[in-house]
């Protein structure tokens, strides 16, 4: 299980409203959620949010998640499970700062045709690792708003 509360992603507020209006209003699946700041930060912003991630802590996540009321913010941590969510249309998928790993791959896999994925990393691991594998190809980066710590970059991946 992963129990570490190290944050790989830290956006700004600005990037995280800039997260939320890109959905438009679309439930938004924190992929690899770990223990779920990005999942709680746009749920008080007031996005449709749940959290997906097969290796984490799912009691340290309600820990981290109880003052929400966890009942608001879902949290999958069965994989088999998780690809019911990804496979829902009209969906955006988040991909913030992933461990590397077929998760990623085997994630948009299962995505709809109608959804969309956000890959958001530095660009030493967009062109370093393999982790959207035979999506790669199909991977825009986009401009977005606000900042991070570590200057990510959000590539768009859409099937079709």
């Amino acid at each position: 299980m992963f129990t570490t509360s190290m944050k790989f992603f830290e956006p700004d507020e600005e990037f995280l409203k800039w997260i939320k209006d890109y959905a438009n209003g679309r439930l938004i699946l924190d992929c690899g959620a770990g223990l779920g700041h990005i999942t709680r930060a746009l749920h008080v912003l007031g996005a449709k949010v749940v959290a997906i991630d097969p290796f984490a802590d799912t009691d340290k996540f309600r820990e981290e998640n109880f003052e929400l009321k966890v009942g608001h913010i879902h949290y999958i941590d069965d994989y088999s499970q998780s690809s019911k969510f990804t496979a829902m249309p009209n969906c955006l998928l988040l991909f913030c700062r992933p461990c590397h790993s077929d998760f990623v791959e085997a994630t948009i896999y299962h995505m709809h045709p109608t959804s969309e994925a956000l890959y958001i990393t530095v660009p030493r691991n967009f062109d370093g690792y393999d982790d959207l594998g035979e999506y790669k190809e199909l991977a825009v980066e986009i401009s977005h708003k606000g900042t991070s710590a570590e200057g990510e970059k959000v590539w768009s991946i859409k099937k079709v």
